[in-house]
């Protein structure tokens, strides 16, 4: 593990496999492994395609460990991944929920009963909030009032939120030089 992490911890390679190829199978053996650890707190890393789907399995199996499933659109092998900051929110977040199965990502932790994969920017090619993850609580059927809520927002709610949150005292002033040659 890179960085600086002083979490004591174990590494159980249980598969390298795309998500997209899993099986009910090999979800099954992600189960039965956080199962059969002692370990009450589990990190694990997944592909970002099925994420959710073995989220959803464990929820179901096991409710007396926090487990947290982490991953990247960007491969750790790739320059700008970002794979270690969902792996080091993943940490964060490992230590401090309770008892429960999560997603990890983005900075943002979600509840397994809660959150689904958003597939329409994922083939885009900026680094920015590119995963697309969203929780609805309670009511799954808001995804198709989505862009209903957006189209509602009008230039007088973006003025007073921004006359809000952007005053003088929380403000951000970042100088950028570019390299010289």
């Amino acid at each position: 593990v890179e960085g600086r992490c002083k979490v004591a911890l174990e590494i159980d390679k249980l598969m390298l496999k795309d998500s997209l190829d899993m099986t009910d199978s090999d979800r099954l053996q992600i189960v039965s492994s956080c199962q059969q650890t002692t370990s009450s707190r589990i990190i694990i890393t997944h592909g970002t395609d099925t994420m959710v789907q073995t989220a959803q399995l464990l929820k179901q199996q096991i409710r007396d460990k926090t487990i947290v499933l982490t991953g990247a659109m960007i491969p750790y092998v790739f320059d700008k991944s970002d794979s270690l900051f969902n792996l080091g929110s993943a940490f964060t977040a490992v230590q401090c929920l309770p008892a429960g199965v999560y997603v990890a990502i983005n900075g943002r932790v979600f509840n397994a009963d809660n959150v689904v994969k958003n597939y329409i920017n994922t083939t885009n090619r900026y680094y920015g909030n590119m995963y697309g993850i969203y929780v609805y609580y309670g009511n799954a059927n808001r995804v198709n009032s989505m862009l209903d809520n957006y189209m509602k927002v009008t230039k007088e709610d973006i003025k007073r939120v921004a006359n809000s949150y952007l005053t003088q005292d929380a403000r951000v002033i970042l100088h950028y030089l570019p390299k010289e040659k």
